[in-house]
């Protein structure tokens, strides 16, 4: 049995509605990529920004302060206070 699914013909341009409802990719897929196209470049032009979830901003957070090297340092081998200095080559010394 050979069968097609053809795009449905009229005089308009195929919609998003028409390329789901005929399940027809090739003349479609190009519509789907222009969509995707100038709702990013609308998206850009606003300068749109997606917030990061809660918890993704807490594994980032964690992640650089399990990864802050040179905060560990201070940290392990300083005494913080506003008044206070040292050499490079003392700090390491140590």
């Amino acid at each position: 049995m050979n069968s097609a699914v053809t795009p449905k013909t009229t005089s308009r341009d195929l919609s998003l509605t028409d390329c789901v409802e005929a399940d027809f990719v090739p003349p479609c897929g190009s519509f789907i990529m222009s969509w995707i196209i100038e709702r990013a470049k609308k998206a850009a032009d606003i300068d749109l920004r997606i917030p990061l979830p809660k918890a993704v901003e807490g594994v980032i957070a964690a992640y650089h302060e399990e990864n802050d090297r040179i905060g560990y340092f201070l940290e392990e081998r300083c005494e913080i206070a506003e008044d206070a200095s040292e050499k490079p080559e003392e700090l390491y010394q140590k």
